[in-house]
């Protein structure tokens, strides 16, 4: 809610039309998930496309 009220300080235009708690965020780089959030197999990131390190 604190973050909330910054944005509307700041941004009197803008509205919250949803907002939503996350407990658990589950890996997903470089992982095909079903909708349950297991993974069902691996994609490969293309090396061009991977950050540098």
């Amino acid at each position: 809610m604190h973050i909330e009220q910054l944005f509307g300080a700041r941004l009197p235009e803008l509205r919250v039309r949803e907002n939503a708690i996350n407990l658990r965020t589950p890996k997903r780089m470089g992982r095909l998930l079903d909708s349950a959030g297991r993974a069902t197999g691996t994609l490969i990131v293309p090396a061009a496309l991977r950050p540098p390190g």
